[in-house]
């Protein structure tokens, strides 16, 4: 069995994934926090991309990735900027429908064709 046939099981992805998720959780609180936040960014997405076998929507996945990576980033600067003084849990929160809301106009404008370019 390679490793394609592998990836494209969901089980196995969500197992894999979920082991990741653990390993970043438990470093972190182990007091590694630098440590626990590169494994944070670990590319999940490459993983999906093995399995992608159409070469035009491997082209199409990877220039969305790479703006939605934008999205990531601008999210992360956010929840930053509001943390600062006092991280509380609700910040997270906020983070996240930050997220939610230019991952929706990202896909609104993308499907619309006014981002056709990008």
């Amino acid at each position: 069995m390679d490793l394609i046939t592998i990836l494209n099981k969901p089980i196995i992805n969500a197992v894999m994934v979920g082991i990741i998720m653990y390993i970043i959780i438990t470093l972190s609180n182990m007091g590694d926090p630098v440590l626990g936040s590169i494994l944070s960014t670990f590319p999940i997405g490459l993983l999906g991309l093995l399995a992608i076998n159409n070469v035009k929507i491997r082209n199409i996945y990877i220039s969305n990735t790479a703006f939605t990576n934008i999205i990531i980033v601008v999210m992360w600067i956010f929840l930053y900027i509001i943390s600062k003084k006092k991280f509380k849990r609700v910040h997270i929160l906020h983070a996240f429908l930050i997220w939610v809301v230019l991952c929706v106009g990202y896909y609104i404008l993308k499907k619309s064709g006014i981002l056709s370019k990008l």
